[in-house]
């Protein structure tokens, strides 16, 4: 897959003891070596559970892109081995395997929109 263009990461989020902007409430900062001025995004103005659980699956955003790269491999590499062993099997009629690879494949591209 081509090298997706969004922060590379890694992401720290930084919680602000204090709002920062009464109109953006902006609560949290999250930090990257590679984002303009450091600064990832800032989050704020949704509710205090909205905004931290935001600001945690933005910061894990990279690692997950990867590790669902990395599955989305490996299953297909699981299929083309079975195919190898077996050509009868044929891995879009193995249900749950099947529809993970293909789940797996329109998250990477809707990451990168392809």
């Amino acid at each position: 897959m081509s090298e997706p263009k969004f922060t590379k990461g890694p992401i720290s989020v930084t919680e602000l003891a204090v709002l920062l902007h009464d109109w953006t409430r902006t609560r949290f900062i999250l930090h990257a070596p590679d984002a303009p001025g450091g600064t990832a995004a800032i989050i704020g103005g949704l509710g205090e559970g909205e905004e931290r659980a935001n600001a945690d699956l933005y910061a894990a955003s990279t690692d997950l892109y990867k590790a669902c790269e990395a599955q989305h491999e490996a299953i297909d590499r699981l299929f083309a081995r079975i195919v190898h062993l077996d050509n009868t099997f044929r891995p879009s009629k193995c249900g749950q395997p099947w529809e993970a690879l293909v789940q797996g494949n329109a998250a990477l591209a809707k990451a990168v929109k392809k």
